[in-house]
């Protein structure tokens, strides 16, 4: 397991590093004070981490100080990427400049760091995120939150426990127009809700078939960490700092949760935030292989019967190829990054009311997880959150595992069937356990 005794000496030793640096940081342009600058620090410097760099850099009250990855090519790429936009955007003489680090504890020992932006592949996401917490630090956190539904609850209870600020990546719910697709389902614009279609995508592969490659780039072992070793592939874990596509591990369930854990997350989480459901799941999974001939897709159901198909095969607009369709019996809503449709039409042509139910906006992602940071309150995709649409996520993919419907229960986090349970918390590597 991760060792706390050595954890413990690295954030003593570490305590050299300032708290507060000097004024010249802040930059030349309406320096920020300070107290009043959030540090962050990059764990996991890939495709996506490259995402979010371009928007957290331009954050005025933020700085990142460190990164940490398994590959030096990335963390090259980061610093010179930081080091070269704080010189020229702020004026920034910062010493060496952006920390580089090839294990992420030496970031969380660090006491000058307030919060750690996790952007990993899947099977890390809770074990950082949940030692980040014990450390101190508050936690921005790529989807899905988690890789198994028995760590959304281990996830949540640390962020409860150590007073944490969290942050999930689902930053569809910073947009405008899912922010308004989801009021005008929850103020009855289309009537009662009996469906919805959501463009999930497939579940992962569930055996592992690529064979080994060599490669001395990385720390292969540290790669793996608490998840299944296997041989190293570079379609897995391409090496290259320039690498434009998306890495296959999201493929593998070893690693990640397929496309229905990668849109998915995304698409399920609007469904749940317009259901009022978060802190909540469906209660029955039916899975697409199902022995019923009319079953042809996956199907969720909650408590009052609205159900959710992937891919279904139901939709009253064409081209459903992302995003969510809410079925209503009154009308019906298509919602997708920049695309909203409704029938009747006027709806989208009505914006909500002053007297109409709201709920909570953000316009940046980013922004509302160092506001949160600051202020101490809760960002629009907590732990809760996050937690809960999650288990949405790999629920389906257990569904499709097994091959056989099943009921959940969220309070106790069990189902009613024996082969789906095995798979609710697979066991992790000791040495990478926290």
């Amino acid at each position: 397991m991760i060792n706390r005794r050595d954890f413990i000496k690295k954030s003593l030793a570490a305590a050299v590093f300032p708290t507060i640096l000097p004024a010249s940081v802040f930059g030349r342009n309406g320096a920020v004070a300070p107290s009043n600058r959030v540090t962050l620090a990059h764990i996991g410097c890939g495709h996506m981490a490259r995402n979010l760099r371009n928007v957290f850099c331009y954050l005025p009250d933020a700085q990142i100080v460190a990164c940490a990855d398994v590959e030096r090519s990335r963390l090259n790429d980061f610093k010179n990427f930081y080091d070269s936009f704080y010189q020229k955007n702020r004026g920034q003489n910062q010493g060496e400049g952006v920390a580089l680090y090839d294990d992420f504890l030496e970031v969380l020992a660090r006491p000058d760091i307030d919060g750690v932006i996790i952007a990993t592949p899947d099977h890390w996401h809770a074990t950082m995120t949940i030692a980040a917490c014990r450390a101190g630090k508050d936690v921005y956190c790529e989807k899905p939150l988690t890789h198994t539904v028995g760590e959304a609850y281990d996830v949540a209870s640390a962020v409860k426990q150590y007073g944490r600020v969290l942050q999930t990546g689902s930053m569809q719910r910073s947009s405008q127009n899912f922010r308004f697709a989801v009021e005008m389902v929850r103020n009855g614009r289309i009537g009662n809700v009996h469906t919805l279609n959501v463009a999930g995508g497939a579940p992962p592969k569930f055996l592992y078939d690529l064979r080994e490659e060599n490669q001395d780039a990385m720390n292969w072992d540290r790669w793996v960490g608490p998840s299944t070793m296997q041989p190293y592939n570079s379609f897995i874990a391409p090496t290259s700092a320039d690498y434009k596509d998306w890495p296959g591990w999201r493929f593998y369930s070893d690693f990640g949760g397929g496309v229905q854990c990668d849109w998915g997350a995304h698409q399920y989480d609007i469904a749940q935030w317009a259901l009022n459901r978060d802190g909540d799941t469906p209660v029955e999974v039916i899975p697409s292989n199902s022995s019923n001939p009319e079953q042809k897709a996956l199907t969720y159901r909650y408590a009052d019967g609205v159900q959710i198909v992937n891919q279904g095969s139901g939709s009253v607009f064409t081209g459903l190829s992302r995003g969510v369709e809410f079925i209503g019996d009154e009308g019906a809503i298509y919602v997708n990054r920049g695309v909203i449709e409704t029938k009747p039409t006027r709806l989208r042509l009505e914006p909500t009311r002053g007297d109409e139910l709201t709920v909570y906006e953000s316009t940046s992602h980013a922004r509302n997880f160092v506001d949160c940071v600051k202020s101490r309150q809760k960002p629009i995709c907590d732990e809760v959150v996050g937690a809960s649409s999650a288990v949405v996520c790999h629920l389906g993919n257990i569904a499709e595992q097994c091959g056989e419907a099943f009921k959940f229960d969220y309070k106790t986090g069990l189902t009613d069937s024996a082969a789906a349970n095995r798979l609710l918390n697979p066991p992790k590597r000791p040495q990478y356990a926290v």
